[in-house]
């Protein structure tokens, strides 16, 4: 009896040492892992929140610069720029000019070719400038996105109808800290006159399945095809007469 005693007991002492034992056995940091596992996902920072929101980058396929010579102000997107470009012909002409004035001079008296030449540079850069190009008129359409900027800040004037001036400080939360030149106005800023600089949209050269492409409406038909424009930006104001 004495001995069935013992045995009981080492056996009831054991039972009572194995929870303390795994609670000791257990690894440190458990609880926390457990813990982190259960922390919702909403509660967790997001990364994305955190960094800072940057500019949209404006993709365009060319630019161009002309003056603004038509806009309609009821649509609020469409306008008109007419743009100098290479006349063939009128470059012909000038280099025939060209072999005439040198032609020319060097059949002048020795002591008047300087002079000679040097009329001759001024005549070759005034119809260099002038008389090569041919001005055209293209039709323009703004982007949903477009973006209108202007390289002097918008005129503002105070109580007495005087204009204005900014500050520097002004001038920097004006501009937005936006890595896009000039300060951003609306397409009621433009006006005719301006001279701007048109930066084209991207075109998709993918050809869209019959049954995707839009459909024609009657009231469309005769209307002329502009090309989108993502920014546009002034760069010369109307020159006063």
């Amino acid at each position: 009896m004495r001995l069935l005693a013992l045995v009981f007991g080492f056996y009831a002492l054991l039972a009572l040492s194995l929870p303390f034992s795994d609670a000791q056995d257990a690894p440190k940091g458990a609880d926390k892992k457990d813990a982190k596992k259960d922390t919702p996902d909403d509660e967790k920072p997001k990364k994305a929140e955190a960094k800072r929101e940057t500019e949209q980058k404006v993709v365009y396929s060319a630019m161009l610069s002309g003056k603004l010579v038509w806009l309609d102000a009821n649509s609020g997107r469409d306008f008109k720029v007419q743009i100098p470009e290479t006349d063939p012909a009128k470059v012909a002409r000038l280099r025939q000019w060209q072999l005439g004035e040198m032609n020319r001079i060097s059949r002048a008296n020795p002591k008047d070719q300087a002079r000679e030449m040097a009329q001759y540079q001024i005549q070759l850069a005034r119809k260099q400038s002038t008389e090569t190009t041919t001005l055209k008129d293209y039709d323009y359409r703004a982007a949903d996105n477009c973006k209108f900027r202007t390289n002097t800040p918008p005129i503002r004037y105070d109580d007495r109808g005087l204009v204005k001036p900014y500050t520097q400080k002004e001038l920097s939360a004006l501009r937005a800290k936006s890595k896009l030149p000039g300060f951003p106005v609306e397409f009621d800023y433009l006006a005719q006159g301006q001279v701007v600089e048109v930066y084209l949209a991207k075109t998709n050269t993918k050809k869209q399945p019959a049954d995707k492409q839009p459909a024609d409406k009657g009231d469309k038909k005769d209307e002329k095809p502009r090309q989108d424009v993502v920014m546009v930006v002034v760069t010369q104001e109307v020159q006063a007469k």
